[in-house]
């Protein structure tokens, strides 16, 4: 058997994530994923053992840089870091490289929450939502678990709009509903 090279998986990766933003998950095909990749079948299987893989590894690491984005965008914020979440939103909204959300688009696509696809994005929000509450802890809010589910609802909710509208005003109106949520809390 040989061996996996790991930039090719990170080409197939690349090639996914192009398409799946482009036509969505389901409606990408592997023969689709092959031409525009510009490699063999036994190659793609070598690296992911079926499509439903490929695209959970995607959602993975699209989780995984989503959240290192987010976390150093706030980290040179002024103030509330939860708020200054929804600044980031904004530039993100407004520039040619927003989609809409991949995992809020991955959960309509697969609705079963037992698919590996669903246990993925459910993971990816996990880790999102302890990444809230260590920021809802660190600026000392009440109860601070719940605080973050309900910052993980607004961010999720601008996505949504964002994609709908196609303008970054969800990401102002999310963070004027976040300023009264952190005045309530604390």
């Amino acid at each position: 058997m040989r061996t996996r090279d790991p930039s090719i998986r990170r080409q197939l990766l690349d090639t996914a994530g192009e398409l799946f933003n482009e036509h969505g998950f389901r409606a990408v095909g592997v023969e689709l994923m092959l031409e525009k990749s510009g490699f063999a079948k036994a190659t793609l299987y070598r690296h992911f053992k079926g499509k439903d893989a490929l695209v959970a590894a995607y959602l993975a690491r699209r989780g995984e840089s989503h959240l290192a984005w987010l976390k150093q965008s706030v980290e040179r914020a002024k103030g509330s870091k939860l708020l200054a979440i929804f600044d980031a939103l904004e530039k993100w909204f407004r520039s040619p490289d927003f989609y809409g959300c991949s995992f809020i688009r991955a959960v309509t696509e697969y609705p079963d929450p037992e698919h590996e696809v669903r246990k993925t994005v459910d993971a990816v929000m996990g880790a999102m939502h302890d990444w809230l509450t260590e920021l809802a802890t660190e600026e000392k809010l009440k109860q601070s678990k719940a605080r973050a589910r309900q910052f993980l609802l607004l961010i999720e909710g601008a996505k949504l709009r964002a994609e709908a509208t196609r303008t970054p005003a969800p990401a102002r109106d999310a963070k004027a509903i976040a300023q009264a949520l952190l005045d309530a809390a604390r």
